[in-house]
């Protein structure tokens, strides 16, 4: 019975330390793009109005245009 606890504990560490190892490369990832995406806000603030507005607008056809394109691909 020990036997059988310690295989299963040792079975659910490995599987989640496999899905963290996967996982964190890219939480990184998309922390890092929030963090430029941020940094290129402050910049374009110091700059104007009207060019952070553009920055947003952009941002904004970039997602329609990602999410029209690309996540219409995954579905297939």
């Amino acid at each position: 019975m020990i036997l059988i606890h310690l295989y299963f504990f040792y079975y659910c560490c490995t599987t989640y330390r496999n899905i963290w190892l996967i996982n964190f490369p890219v939480m990184m990832s998309i922390l890092i793009e929030q963090l430029i995406n941020i940094t290129d806000a402050i910049f374009l603030g110091h700059v104007g109005e009207i060019e952070l507005g553009v920055s947003a607008l952009a941002g904004i056809w970039n997602l329609t245009l990602f999410c029209t394109f690309i996540c219409t691909d995954l579905k297939k």
